[in-house]
């Protein structure tokens, strides 16, 4: 199932003509159009995954565009950066911000109910929870890569093994 998505992806993705050509992109084609912003492999994608868990809370609206800005710089890739944003979505943002809340509440010592204090606790939950996401992403993403690679080279070794035998 990943498989079919990182297909059904890579065929609908720009292609560096149409983002060359486009007059909203052309200003910037020179470094969106750098091949490591578009490449799956073992550096851009837990970048992007940890890109993408990092921005979606803490820029609750136009994540995907800011997502994919930061992906840039990074050296990330830009696609999975963007996708990476909508797991945090309407349905999963209440219950993220209550414990965001009650972390940041933890944090601060807070016993008071006032806005302010609200607000701040669950700006500094926001950040940690926000951190910790982009930290345990980026983690993930690495032994994922490496899990599926090791999955690979045992596949091509049992292929050759089974090819190699009369």
């Amino acid at each position: 199932m990943v498989r079919r998505g990182l297909i059904w992806m890579k065929g609908h993705l720009p292609t560096r003509h149409s983002l060359s050509s486009n007059r909203w992109t052309r200003p910037f084609a020179r470094y969106l159009l750098r091949p490591a912003l578009w490449r799956f492999n073992r550096r851009s994608v837990p970048r992007a995954i940890a890109v993408g868990l990092l921005i979606a809370p803490i820029v609750p609206v136009a994540h995907t565009g800011v997502a994919a800005l930061v992906a840039v710089p990074l050296r990330a890739n830009i696609v999975i950066a963007a996708a990476i944003t909508w797991l945090i979505n309407p349905l999963t943002m209440p219950p993220f911000y209550y414990e965001a809340y009650v972390l940041g509440k933890a944090l601060l010592h807070a016993d008071t109910v006032g806005v302010l204090d609200a607000a701040g606790a669950t700006l500094l939950g926001t950040l940690v929870l926000s951190i910790l996401l982009a930290a345990i992403g980026y983690g993930v993403g690495t032994l994922g890569w490496r899990w599926r690679m090791a999955a690979k080279w045992r596949r091509r070794a049992w292929a050759g093994s089974v090819a190699g035998t009369p």
